[in-house]
């Protein structure tokens, strides 16, 4: 992987350690290998490697992962965010939907819309997030109406058929 993919001012070579970790972290959402990717990055003290991946049927995106690599220390920090890995199937993403709202449909404002869902990275594996949307309006006394605007992070294990947290974050720049 990383010797047909040079990262700039990187090692030709790259200890061992770092090459499994890597390979490790770098897969699709069911733990396999990705079809098709490319790759590239660049190294001062440590080394940003940003990897973008199509799974085998490639109708279903591409996920980017990126890392902080400390070549002396041989250490590898996945700094991957979850908005970054929603390569799967969308009957997933329909169903995932559909098991947060059957589970605790309370968490959900009326209004809020599914947006799409997302696999967390290793060691994760099973684990979604469900992304929705939400405006709530709030009339004030002279008529005018103030809103806010939400992203709501439903985390969810899909073995364990269970909502594991709800993290609301208002996002002013929506409204």
């Amino acid at each position: 992987m990383l010797g047909s993919a040079p990262i700039g001012n990187g090692p030709a070579e790259w200890p061992p350690e770092v090459v499994a970790a890597l390979a490790a972290a770098i897969v699709t959402f069911d733990g396999q290998r990705y079809h098709g990717y490319q790759m590239g990055g660049a190294c001062g003290a440590t080394c940003r490697v940003e990897f973008f991946g199509n799974p085998a049927d490639d109708r279903y995106g591409s996920d980017f992962h990126h890392f902080q690599v400390d070549l002396a220390a041989g250490t590898v920090v996945n700094e991957t965010s979850v908005y970054d890995l929603s390569a799967f199937p969308p009957v997933y993403h329909e169903a995932i939907d559909a098991r947060i709202r059957r589970l605790d449909p309370a968490q959900l404002p009326n209004d809020s819309l599914f947006d799409r869902a997302a696999w967390m990275p290793p060691p994760h594996y099973g684990t979604f997030v469900g992304l929705y949307s939400a405006t709530q309006l709030a009339f004030q006394q002279e008529g005018e109406v103030a809103s806010a605007c939400y992203r709501i992070e439903v985390t969810y294990d899909w073995s364990a058929d269970r909502i594991l947290s709800v993290r609301v974050v208002e996002i002013p720049e929506w409204c």
